[in-house]
């Protein structure tokens, strides 16, 4: 069985809940959320090393993303 990355989890996330919000995921779970990214990352940051943490920025439903 193949681990599963934090991409590999973001992608079967339903965030439709979290438009227009930044959102913090430890551990492939979304732990916290803000509109301003800067409060996310700063709570990332402050995350063990041993974590994995992705922040996520999710678009609202009238604007479009492109990575």
């Amino acid at each position: 069985m193949a681990i599963k990355t934090a991409l590999d989890r973001f992608n079967t996330m339903d965030l439709r809940d979290y438009a227009g919000m930044a959102v913090g995921i430890i551990d492939g779970k979304i732990a916290f959320k803000d509109k301003n990214p800067r409060k996310v990352m700063k709570r990332l940051l402050d995350q063990q090393e041993d974590k994995e943490v992705a922040l996520i920025c999710v678009p609202k439903v009238k604007m479009a993303m492109s990575l």
